[in-house]
């Protein structure tokens, strides 16, 4: 069974991807796919309000 994604990782992974610029770059650095990757940068299925609070959470850490 895979492990969850923590609230954390998903900061660590939007971090990485601003930093590196690729999905396979970040995944390759926290052990996940890369699917799984773009899948939490994209925030797929998100409410555009959530998407926009995490972002600004994610530039100001």
């Amino acid at each position: 069974m895979a492990r969850r994604v923590t609230a954390e990782e998903i900061i660590w992974m939007n971090q990485l991807y601003n930093q590196y610029g690729t999905y396979a770059a970040v995944a390759r650095i926290v052990g996940r796919s890369a699917q799984t990757v773009a899948r939490y940068i994209k925030l797929q299925g998100t409410p555009p309000i959530v998407k926009h609070t995490f972002k600004e959470v994610v530039r100001q850490v």
